[in-house]
């Protein structure tokens, strides 16, 4: 993850009374916030704000300080949050394409069973293509095997052009396409998959295909 940093200026006094300007940095490394002050000669000291001759910052109890301490503070927790988010959404996003091309795999080796695994195995499944609306889990097998019922129908199966939307942390949308390479033709579409995450891992509640 690349650094974010943010800039604040920071006027004090040191203990001489001399001024002293430092430029407070709030940035993330690796999905880490991290604070430093750094001095106009580039030095920087993180979570410690002081100059090199002898600088403190005076921890006055006025409202200015109060105000400046939760800004601070907002703005780790933003940069913080925003890089676990990324961090999540990238988890989730590998998770899901790990089960579509487990699901490619299965029915390149002609196996629509485990093609059926990255399903979810319910009634309330919904698989949608052109007109037709098919309804569970047995009836959408059902349906591809009758569909498929030789490897030369099966073709070789690739999925591309993929993009994730994630919902929450159990729910996301995938759009992508599709595409079969067979001796005589070469059908392709393109698709869109609702997917929920359910204890046995990410599974498809619908499937709109084209």
């Amino acid at each position: 993850m690349p650094r974010q940093p943010l800039h604040l200026r920071i006027n004090g006094g040191n203990t001489t009374g001399r001024k002293c300007v430092l430029a407070l940095v709030a940035e993330t490394t690796g999905g880490v916030g991290v604070l430093r002050l750094v001095e106009p000669n580039g030095n920087s000291r993180p979570q410690t704000p002081r100059c090199r001759a002898g600088f403190r910052l005076h921890r006055s109890p006025s409202p200015i300080m109060k105000i400046f301490s939760l800004s601070v503070l907002f703005v780790m927790l933003a940069v913080t949050g925003a890089a676990q988010s990324n961090t999540q959404k990238t988890i989730i996003s590998a998770a899901i394409q790990k089960v579509m091309e487990d699901q490619s795999a299965a029915w390149n080796r002609g196996d629509i069973d485990g093609f059926m695994t990255g399903y979810w195995r319910s009634d309330k499944l919904l698989f949608i293509s052109g007109d037709n609306v098919t309804r569970g889990w047995q009836p959408t097998l059902d349906r591809y095997k009758k569909s498929y019922d030789s490897r030369a129908k099966m073709g070789v199966l690739k999925f591309f052009d993929l993009e994730f939307t994630i919902l929450s942390k159990d729910a996301a949308v995938v759009l992508g396409s599709w595409e079969l390479t067979r001796e005589k033709d070469n059908p392709k579409g393109k698709f869109t998959l609702t997917f929920r995450k359910f204890k046995e891992g990410w599974r498809i509640m619908m499937d709109h295909t084209s």
